[in-house]
């Protein structure tokens, strides 16, 4: 079927896998706005300037710093647009968030901060 054609990690050995799901859980988990001095403290700590222009091999924790804050600022970039441009994406973001949080209503679940709806004020 279509996953066996297109599921990239099928080759992949079990420890490769179980890291790349570390960082995939990292990255994701970098866009809460609650990590964001730790993802900007790290990143200042593992990925200086000397560590860019050197000619050693980036290290594995200064690679997921760098993709942490790559998509960081994939996140919030929205913020640096025309204001017509960023409004279109924050009203993009709250459906979402509303979209969710009436799933986990309707599935009895606690609704998420931001999520609510009912709770918005407008």
């Amino acid at each position: 079927g279509i996953l066996a054609k297109t599921n990239f990690l099928i080759k992949m050995k079990h420890s490769d896998k179980k890291e790349f799901r570390k960082t995939i859980i990292s990255m994701v988990l970098a866009t809460d706005m609650t990590e964001h001095f730790r993802v900007i403290s790290q990143f200042s700590q593992k990925v200086t300037q000397t560590s860019l222009h050197s000619q050693a091999p980036l290290r594995c924790d200064q690679k997921v710093a760098i993709l942490e804050m790559g998509i960081k600022l994939a996140d919030i970039g929205h913020t640096t647009l025309l204001e017509t441009e960023h409004v279109h994406w924050v009203d993009a973001i709250q459906a979402e968030f509303f979209t969710q949080g009436d799933t986990e209503r309707e599935r009895g679940l606690a609704i998420s901060p931001l999520c609510d709806r009912t709770k918005h004020n407008g």
